[in-house]
């Protein structure tokens, strides 16, 4: 699972960043706007942020310094270049944390940054109504996202404890064979002790 959410985050980074990047790099207009040079920086430190958190070990104090970095970038993306589409970056973000975290503090999470954009976007963006339906899907997308880490990190903790549980038996049994292996030599050396004993 965690592989393949590397890849989908990607994935999502360089198919919403694509079409500005290509405005950006040819000087054409995107939605009626030129893409601001200033774009970039938010843009490259989202993804740089996204895949240390992702491909690092980190200490939690660390990784939760890299999401508050990742939610920053999206906001100024918002500023710089305000859009809804950016809101689909919080997806990223929030399963990031419920993977990190329980799920009413990753409700939380959810809770603290949809809000921030928003607001945000409320203030950068004019046209902010025609944005409705993808920040709804956004939060629809958050919250789906939350509720099925929890259940991935609920199974990854049964597999855990089954394997732990499986060696326990293991052991138990290997034990267990030492000890009906000693008890049948020791009859066995009674026998012969007592039948040579009458010998």
């Amino acid at each position: 699972h965690h592989w393949i959410f590397c890849f989908a985050a990607l994935a999502v980074w360089l198919a919403l960043g694509w079409p500005n990047l290509k405005a950006l790099t040819t000087g054409t207009m995107l939605r009626g706007s030129p893409v601001p040079a200033l774009w970039i920086v938010p843009f490259t430190i989202f993804g740089a942020a996204v895949l240390g958190a992702i491909l690092l070990k980190l200490r939690r104090s660390l990784l939760w310094g890299l999401l508050c970095i990742q939610l920053a970038a999206v906001v100024a993306m918002a500023i710089v270049r305000p859009g809804g589409s950016w809101s689909i970056f919080l997806v990223i973000i929030a399963w990031q944390v419920a993977m990190t975290t329980a799920p009413p503090k990753a409700l939380g999470w959810v809770a603290f940054q949809t809000p921030a954009l928003v607001g945000t976007l409320a203030k950068a963006h004019p046209d902010f109504g025609k944005n409705g339906f993808i920040l709804g899907l956004s939060v629809v997308l958050q919250l789906l996202f939350v509720f099925t880490a929890h259940a991935l990190r609920l199974e990854a903790e049964t597999a855990r404890a089954l394997a732990q549980a499986n060696r326990e038996l293991r052991s138990a049994q290997a034990i267990l064979a030492n000890s009906v292996r000693d008890a049948e030599r020791l009859r066995i050396s009674r026998e012969l002790h007592d039948a040579w004993g009458h010998e």
